[in-house]
């Protein structure tokens, strides 16, 4: 597998991966995946597309009728960073005020049944997971429409 920088970015992508890419992109880019799972929720929603990229811990979400696009990115890579801060050394006080200090307000804390503690950032389409105060996982996306353009934007 290629690197990739580890730099989560808030409605753009991954490092120099952007949202919308398609999976033939990203291949070109990081390099086939390690796993590939379809998630299917339901008859009304559409299928995702999950590749896994074991090293470095990183988990790509596509999805389109014709062509798969990149639409959400989840890390539980400690190296990751978040506006130039490795985030995983940071508790979850500092990764709110981290993502208020960038305009963004914490929208929604909640326990997940799993004991895991989720704080989501609606208008960054951004979820954060903890467990024991530490963070686990980061979850990120946007919304795209029909022809593949991202539909969601402040």
């Amino acid at each position: 597998m290629k690197q990739i920088k580890l730099e989560i970015r808030p409605k753009e992508g991954l490092g120099d991966l952007d949202f919308t890419a398609t999976d033939q992109e990203v291949i070109a880019r990081m390099g086939e995946p390690d796993d590939t799972e379809v998630v299917d929720d339901g008859e009304d929603a559409p299928n995702i597309l999950l590749w896994d990229y074991e090293e470095p811990g990183v988990y790509l979400f596509f999805e389109g009728e014709s062509v798969a696009r990149l639409t959400a990115c989840e890390t539980d890579n400690p190296e990751s960073k978040l506006f130039g801060k490795k985030i995983f050394d940071m508790s979850r006080e500092e990764i709110i005020s981290l993502m208020e200090s960038q305009g963004f307000v914490n929208q929604d804390t909640e326990y997940e049944e799993s004991g895991e503690m989720r704080a989501s950032f609606d208008d960054a389409l951004i979820d954060f997971y903890f467990k024991n105060d530490r963070l686990i996982s980061v979850n990120w996306g946007v919304v795209i429409n029909e022809k593949g353009e991202v539909e969601w934007y402040d």
